[in-house]
Formats: C-alpha cells, structure tokens, sequence
C-alpha cells in the first residue's frame, strides 16, 4: 500500500474510532449507532461509471434499504513493482423507507483474499436522514456465501444535527 493510502485508510479509521466513542451531547446532535450486513452485486450495463464498476444491492440491520456506490476512480497498489491491491472512490446512496443517505465511499481491495476494507462518508441525506452525517466502516463477511455477489459486515455512527428555531 502506498504511504498516501496507508495514511488515508489509518486517518478514516481513526476518525471512525474516535467517533465510534462520541456522546450525543458532544456531537451537537443526535448520534445512531449503526451496524448490519450488505450485499453488493456488481454491474456494469447502464452504470454511470466512468470506470464501468458499480455495486447495488440491500442493506440491513440498522438500516434497511439498498445501498448503490458508484466508483469514480480505479488505482492499483504496488508492492515491489507488483499490484497486490487496488482502492476504489466513489459515491453512492443508502435509500430507506423513511429516507436516502448520500456519500462518498473509499474501498481497499487485497487481491490475494479479494478481501475489502471500505470507508464510507455519510455526506448529506433527506427525509429522516435531512442534516446527517458520519462513518461506516465495512469489512468482507467471511461467514458469507460464495455465490458472486460481495457481502460485508457493517458498523458505524450517524449523527444528525439538531435543529434551532
């Protein structure tokens, strides 16, 4: 991993670590724990990725909904001038019944295990999620299925800010 992606992925797990301890009254806001699994099923017909890769599928647990992600970027990781992973940017959408968050996603892939480690951004949302922000950090679920599809384990933290009249 490149000391930039190195430094990336130790600064949002630091965030999402210190985060992960924050009270409610400290955040100005309400903060919602949040954890669950995701399966992502990849596509790549009328996916509006300028790299051709896109993931969709359903997120449940604390959220229940499908969670779309939309990569804008593609880069490989070198190790003594071999590719041992690559990393994805991106943005996406979780769409629930009472709301949509909106996001910017980071994902490491190790491709000997093809086993992810995904930062996600919460940006903005509507509905319930209106003034939300935070983390969620997911890992390959290695109790999943090989049919395919990715699967992950999620935990995270919402925090939405409180509105003053």
């Amino acid at each position: 991993m490149s000391n930039r992606n190195l430094i990336r992925v130790s600064v949002c797990f630091c965030l999402f670590v210190v985060f992960s301890a924050v009270s409610p009254a400290a955040a100005e806001g309400n903060l919602t724990k949040v954890s669950g699994k995701v399966t992502s099923i990849l596509y790549t017909t009328n996916c509006p990725s300028p790299v051709q890769v896109c993931g969709t599928g359903p997120i449940t647990g604390s959220l229940n909904g499908t969670l779309t992600a939309i990569a804008q970027s593609i880069n490989p990781v070198t190790r003594n001038g071999n590719v041992v992973a690559v990393t994805f940017n991106g943005t996406g959408t979780i769409t629930t019944t009472t709301g949509t968050l909106a996001f910017t996603i980071f994902d490491y892939q190790q491709l000997s295990t093809m086993n992810q480690k995904v930062v996600i951004t919460i940006t903005g949302g509507t509905g319930a999620f209106a003034s939300t922000f935070g983390w969620i950090y997911m890992v390959t679920d290695p109790n999943a299925p090989q049919d395919g599809n990715e699967h992950f384990t999620y935990k995270g933290i919402l925090i939405t800010k409180e509105h003053t009249h």
